[in-house]
């Protein structure tokens, strides 16, 4: 006994000694753990993001109110610009706190998939794209609900059972898709099944027992128009509600709760093949990057997202005339009839005149054109008065029912304006559209238009508003600098650069854009390559550099030391001429007029893409060569049978026929196998030089070199024939 009471004395013991131990390691301060983020309430991310709206007001304010004391208030130019440059960033910051991906939204459905496989008996995957795309935490909970709708609605309806996708030649597996991406300024989210499609007929059937519409007003309408029919309240193909879809709910509330988030939706089908059911979404709701335009004396804001280009009309120009069909107006654009409508018309405000008339009056006409999905149409403005970033504000109760109008705006000089709805005008000014493309035909147009070769941009600002493109090929360097770096000696400028002096320019002292006196503190200085003596150009701003095909239009915008103009993420670009500028700026170094052209000779540039035929036809030409341009191999081919060519230029990646393609016919031809053929081509490197040469090319020079390509067409021209 004396021996299991010490026992259990000594248990007792060794236990309060490991508490102890235990409670002592509890209190012992551990390494401290730096976490990358906090919790914030949304109420508190709400109020800021308020607060940096009225700030982006109070800024637009600020700078209309002191525009025209710029000049008078020394040194206020660039607190100004400090101001503008900071409530931008910041604005964007605060509304990137509210932005979660769509990955949270998604992550949903796999479950309901299985759920909805099992309980119909069919076997269905659901593919998920884009999940990381990032909208705005209020939007993303409104999409919840009608996404649901959409994914049960395909799995139901849309995918066929097992049998009966047998019968048709498919895999007894269905597919459903959603699909997140970025274009034009919205989120697009895709619900694309490989199901039945939808049967028009059987859509025209339940339109009829409904007394939707008669039969008649039923055979005027397109498949698109009878597709939208699907929205009115209570229409539904099904034979039978089922607990996984309709459960009474149908697809007029979600196109309803898409359009309370600003967006739209559009339908596009093909029977036996499935359907695809997009989703369009702005970012967010709070900030508008806009254009203000003017009708009748009144400003509107019309978003910019929605604008795909603008489009002059002059006097006389039998290429862009306004046509009359079936007693309405449309654009002849590019081979395609635009239906176009004057603002002051669809909002009532119209006098006596008529668009033609107008067009009669005035010297010329601006015509927006603006793109909702798959649709495209005009509308006429009196003036445009510039680009804002403006603050949308709700519709006041009593204007509920004007539909051409999403919200309004406090404008900087502090007058209201109304922010047009495109969807709204196209209600109200009822305008019909030519049957829109299938998806398998829109995806085939994408997958063509990326083949287009792409360049890589250097988008930067100078002191002025605009933004500015070069080519990201002819630029050795970017450099940071301060003010105070800058020397003047005579009228010039100059910097310290690599040991020696560099001759520093700023564009806008050269192209009639808008220009401010006073320097940002922080500058940087863009130093091209690929010149004889180089220049740097001075930069307030650069924003970033992309890789796109860039669709240049040269008639919009005319200017000296410009390639033409083009649109990116809704922002006008300024595609600067290089040699154009240095030229302009130095004249004695760069004037190529001087060189010895050979007596009007004849040359084909073969080249696809708008940029690349603009700067190289205009420095041949500026020489004395006469130049003709074919935008692929076989309209050049076909070219060289009918007409006389002393040399050819070709690029290689073009479609319809390439380069390569176009050589070996030109060397494979009798009468041509003379003609001496240059590449001119952005793949550099020595493999893709030998190859060239191999294929069949005499000489290999890069795109933009355009003293090297120079002295390359005079050694072809004169027969010194060599690999250049």
């Amino acid at each position: 006994k004396k021996q299991e009471k010490e026992q259990i004395i000594k248990e007792k013991t060794e236990k309060e000694e490991t508490q102890k131990k235990e409670i002592k390691k509890e209190v012992t301060p551990k390494e401290s753990i730096v976490e990358d983020n906090i919790r914030v309430h949304v109420s508190i991310l709400n109020d800021l993001i308020n607060m940096a709206s009225e700030m982006v007001l109070g800024r637009n304010q600020l700078l209309q109110t002191l525009e025209n004391y710029r000049k008078t208030i020394p040194g206020i130019t660039p607190i100004l610009q400090n101001i503008d440059r900071l409530t931008s960033g910041m604005q964007e910051k605060i509304m990137q706190t509210r932005m979660q991906p769509l990955g949270n939204v998604f992550n949903k459905f796999p479950r309901i998939i299985r759920d909805i496989s099992k309980s119909l008996s069919k076997d269905i995957v659901l593919t998920i794209e884009g999940e990381e795309v990032e909208l705005d935490k209020s939007m993303i909970e409104g999409l919840t609900d009608p996404l649901t709708h959409l994914i049960r609605n395909a799995a139901d309806h849309g995918i066929e059972s097992e049998e009966n996708r047998q019968k048709a030649g498919k895999t007894s597996k269905g597919t459903i898709m959603l699909k997140a991406y970025h274009e034009s300024g919205y989120v697009h989210i895709d619900v694309i099944d490989d199901g039945k499609g939808i049967e028009i007929e059987n859509i025209k059937k339940k339109a009829l027992e409904k007394e939707l519409l008669n039969k008649s007003q039923l055979d005027k309408l397109s498949e698109q128009e009878m597709l939208k029919l699907i929205f009115k309240p209570g229409f539904s193909t099904a034979e039978r509600i089922t607990d996984v879809s309709g459960r009474g709910v149908g697809m007029d509330v979600v196109k309803t709760n898409i359009e309370k988030l600003g967006g739209y939706i559009e339908i596009f089908t093909k029977v036996g093949e499935g359907t695809t059911i997009r989703l369009m979404l702005p970012l967010t709701l709070a900030i508008l990057q806009s254009l203000i335009v003017e009708v009748e004396g009144e400003r509107f804001a019309l978003a910019q997202v929605n604008i795909k280009e603008i489009v002059k009309i002059k006097k006389g120009d039998d290429t862009r005339k306004i046509e009359f069909v079936n007693d309405s107006q449309v654009l002849r654009l590019r081979g395609k009839l635009l239906p176009i409508v004057h603002l002051a018309d669809v909002l009532g405000m119209n006098k006596a005149t008529t668009i033609s008339e107008r067009a009669e009056m005035q010297e010329s006409l601006r015509v927006f054109v603006l793109k909702i999905g798959s649709r495209r149409f005009g509308v006429l403005v009196d003036t445009v008065i510039g680009s804002e970033e403006i603050l949308v504000k709700p519709l006041p109760v009593y204007l509920k029912d004007a539909v051409c109008y999403s919200g309004v705006t406090i404008m900087g000089d502090g007058k209201i304006a109304m922010i047009l709805d495109a969807e709204g005008i196209i209600k109200e000014s009822k305008l019909k559209f030519i049957e829109e493309k299938s998806t398998l035909t829109v995806q085939q147009e994408i997958d063509a238009s990326q083949m287009n070769e792409t360049q890589n941009i250097l988008l930067f600002k100078c002191s002025g508003n605009e933004t500015f493109a070069i080519d990201l090929s002819m630029i050795a360097r970017i450099e940071e600098i301060k003010r105070e770096d800058i020397e003047c000696v005579g009228d010039k400028m100059y910097i310290k650069h690599l040991g020696s002096s560099l001759r520093v320019i700023r564009p806008e002292e050269y192209l009639s854009v808008n220009k401010n006196v006073a320097f940002s503190e922080k500058l940087y200085v863009i130093i091209p390559k690929l010149v004889r003596h180089p220049i740097g150009i001075i930069a307030e701003k650069v924003y970033d550099n992309i890789n796109v095909a860039l669709k240049l239009k040269t008639e919009d915008i005319q200017m000296e030391c410009l390639v033409g103009s083009a649109v990116y993420d809704n922002k006008i670009l300024l595609v600067i001429n290089l040699y154009e500028l240095f030229e302009k700026a130095d004249p004695q170094n760069y004037k190529i007029a001087q060189r010895k052209a050979l007596a009007k000779k004849s040359l084909l540039l073969v080249e696809d893409t708008p940029f690349f035929q603009r700067m190289v036809k205009g420095y041949l030409e500026s020489i004395g060569y006469d130049v003709i341009l074919a935008p692929n191999g076989k309209a050049a081919f076909e070219l060289l049978q009918n007409k006389h060519f002393d040399a050819v230029i070709s690029d290689i990646q073009m479609p319809i026929m390439d380069g390569f393609e176009l050589v070996k016919k030109i060397k494979d031809s009798k009468t041509l196998t003379h003609l001496p053929v240059i590449a001119l081509t952005s793949m550099t490197g020595a493999y893709n030089k030998k190859l060239g040469i191999e294929k069949g090319f005499d000489y290999y020079e890069f795109k933009l070199d355009r003293d090297r390509l120079l002295d390359t067409i005079e050694k072809a021209l004169t027969k010194e024939k060599g690999g250049g």
